[in-house]
């Protein structure tokens, strides 16, 4: 089958949450313990065959970095986005259960609000967690 349409998925969240590994597991089905931290953003497509629909699409995966400095170039990212990722993940400093609740129900704020200001409401977004070993 021939590739029919692309889809832009943007994948934005907290630093060390998890993004690259998701676009690595993704397109080279690898997973590296400690990757390199994303500058700006990193880029991946991958055909993905939609069995219900009978097509295949281009998954072009948007990366953004996760560092609080590089916040300000998630809109340029949004924009034209088919999806959304906020990826989360607790920050491994904070030892309280209810403390490491309210960080991650802020940051899932922070980036929810982020997005919707930049995309539209059709755009469906998605929040994901890597499961904690």
């Amino acid at each position: 089958m021939a590739v029919e349409r692309s889809i832009k998925i943007v994948l934005i969240g907290s630093e060390n949450a998890g993004r690259t590994n998701l676009g690595d597991r993704l397109k080279y089905n690898t997973f590296k313990e400690s990757p390199e931290p994303t500058i700006g953003a990193s880029f991946l497509s991958k055909p993905i065959t939609l069995v219900s629909e009978k097509k295949v699409v281009k998954a072009e995966i948007w990366d953004t970095a996760g560092k609080e400095r590089f916040m300000s170039l998630i809109p340029m990212y949004l924009r034209s986005a088919n999806a959304v990722g906020i990826v989360l993940a607790p920050d491994p400093k904070i030892k309280d259960p209810m403390e490491a609740r309210n960080y991650l129900k802020a940051e899932a704020r922070k980036y929810y609000d982020a997005a919707k200001k930049h995309i539209t409401n059709d755009v469906p977004i998605y929040f994901i967690t890597p499961i904690q070993q």
